[in-house]
């Protein structure tokens, strides 16, 4: 199997894991989609390498993310070495969202504007 193909297998793999945050507010993104992954490299040893970011810099949650893009990337039987590192250069912003992952939680929003206690984008500040 070819670095390409373990690649592709990769952004596969880490697209099965679900942002906890996402999942705690009802409007579940995978982490590919939240823009969580930064990169992934599979270099000619078949080495994989996956850098990924915390949507804040005190994410409790990372250690979870991290275990679990370990686990579903052991999945790929091709890939020898397995390395998920925290990426704590880039600040996550709503931008990093893949298109996808912004249609979805819009769409996931509007679903359940009718649920808020008070209409959405109707607050008033008191007087």
């Amino acid at each position: 199997m070819n670095a390409l193909t373990i690649e592709n297998d990769a952004w596969a793999a880490l697209e099965r894991i679900y942002d906890p945050c996402s999942l705690a507010t009802r409007s579940p993104l995978n982490i590919v989609d939240m823009g969580l992954v930064r990169e992934v490299e599979v270099d000619e040893e078949r080495n994989v390498r996956v850098g990924i970011c915390p949507t804040s810099p005190s994410c409790m949650l990372m250690a979870s993310i991290v275990e679990a893009a370990e686990k579903e990337l052991r999945s790929i039987e091709a890939a020898a070495e397995i390395v998920v590192a925290i990426d704590t250069e880039f600040f996550w912003t709503p931008e990093a969202m893949t298109e996808q992952g912004q249609t979805e939680l819009a769409r996931h929003r509007a679903e359940r504007q009718s649920e808020a206690p008070v209409p959405l984008g109707r607050l008033r500040s008191a007087s």
